[in-house]
Parts: structure tokens; sequence; C-alpha cells
């Protein structure tokens, strides 16, 4: 096993919780993203980006799988008996730009080359500028997180809800000693979010938020969003409804 920390171990021992190791996980991390985001996440379904013509689009897309994982905050999930990585929580610390700055989103965006991770970016970018949580929560840095993801043998197995309140005690560590995992990039350091926040598009990722006492700041019903002069209602599967925005305070 990986010699990163672990901070569970659950389904009767075949399943640890530990941090990204970024000398050992990349590859099963990039097998998840593929396998068991790509394929069926409600953004991408909307957007086309799971269609064979979309291939160069995925491949520019993991450049910000990337991005995120610089910020040595992310966890996995490990099938034991077999050693493969099963599921991911990639989590990032968002800091309030100064004014005139590009967000995160924005820099990444601009040095894409494809046209539809563009528009899947210019609609995230669209959404966030509808709420603005540095200033609702008097915060310079948030605790976000981005994705979570699993192979589609290992769903409805609470993976996901273990992966985000693991990411939860790895936030309130920071909040009450300082205290960043090893693996936490130098420019983090420092940097003392005052609430941990993540965007659900699917029903199963805002039912982890219920269970783990998350509020819902925004809702965006996906009859009301738009891609390419059609609503995701049209796109997605009928039993998900809206994107929500949800926070925990630390």
């Amino acid at each position: 096993m990986s010699h990163k920390r672990v901070f569970k171990i659950i389904n009767n021992g075949e399943i640890a919780i530990q941090l990204y190791n970024p000398q050992t996980d990349i590859e099963g991390v990039l097998h998840v993203l593929r396998e068991g985001y790509m394929k069926d996440a409600n953004t991408f379904v909307a957007f086309e980006m799971n269609t064979p013509e979309a291939a160069q689009a995925r491949q520019e897309y993991e450049g910000l799988i990337h991005a995120v994982l610089h910020d040595g905050l992310s966890l996995i999930a490990r099938h034991l008996p077999s050693m493969e990585i099963i599921a991911y929580c990639l989590n990032k610390i968002q800091s309030r730009p100064a004014p005139g700055q590009r967000t995160f989103y924005e820099t990444f965006r601009d040095g894409c080359q494809t046209q539809i991770v563009k528009k899947l970016l210019n609609f995230r970018i669209s959404k966030d500028k509808q709420y603005d949580l540095h200033n609702m929560f008097d915060t310079d840095h948030v605790f976000e997180i981005v994705y979570i993801a699993t192979l589609p043998q290992y769903r409805i197995k609470n993976i996901g809800f273990h992966l985000v309140h693991c990411t939860m005690m790895i936030a309130r560590e920071i909040v009450a000693a300082g205290h960043y995992p090893d693996t936490a990039a130098e420019e983090v350091k420092g940097k003392i979010p005052k609430i941990i926040f993540g965007s659900s598009s699917s029903k199963y990722s805002a039912k982890i938020g219920e269970k783990l006492n998350f509020s819902v700041v925004k809702i965006f019903p996906f009859k009301e969003l738009k891609v390419d002069g059609r609503s995701f209602s049209e796109k997605v599967p009928p039993q998900h409804t809206h994107s929500t925005i949800n926070v925990f305070k630390l």
C-alpha cells in the first residue's frame, strides 16, 4: 500500500480511504476519471464530452485534473484485495482573486485549445458569477470539493460519502491546528478556509451533502440551464433535476 496516510478502512476491510500519492497514484486517478466520470457525469453528458468526437477535448480536460491534484489535498479509495484505485475526491483551496485577477477556472480556460472545453468552463464560470462565497462567508480562502467519482462497478457502496467525510477531516485539521497533509503544496500552506463547498449536479452527490449537514446556498434548475439552446433537463437522465452549491462551515 502507498505510504500516504490512511483515514479509514471501510466495507469489511476491503477499501481504504487515503491521501492521493502523486508518485504512485496518477494513472489510477486518470482511470477513474475516464471510466467513472467522463462517461456519465451529467455535465459531460450535457456538453457531449462523452462522445467519440470529443476525444481531444477529454484529453485536454485532464489537464484540469492535474492542476487540482497539484494542491496535494485529494483523496482516493483503494480496493485492497486488488490495490486498484476505485474512486477519488479531488480537492483544492480556492483563494479570493485580487481585483482584475483571473480565477483558477478562468486561467485554465484561457490556456485551452478545444472549443468544447472552453464552452464547458465558460458555463461553469458563468454559474460561479451568480454567487460569491468569499463575500457571503467573509473569507479569503474556501476549500472546494472539485470532483467526486467512482468506478461504475463500485457504486452504491457509500464510498463517496466516506471520501467527503475524510475530506472534512482534512479541512478541520487545517482550521484547528494549521496542520496540512504531508502531500500539500507549499503555496497551499498558510491558507485557512472558513468553509468547504462543492457543486452537485446529481441527486446522488447531493445526498452525500445532506447526510453530512452541508447547507444548500444556491439551486440551478436544469430546465433553466442551457447548452447550445437546449436545457440540461433535455440532455441528462430525468432523475436529476437541478444543480446545487453546497456549503459546510468550518
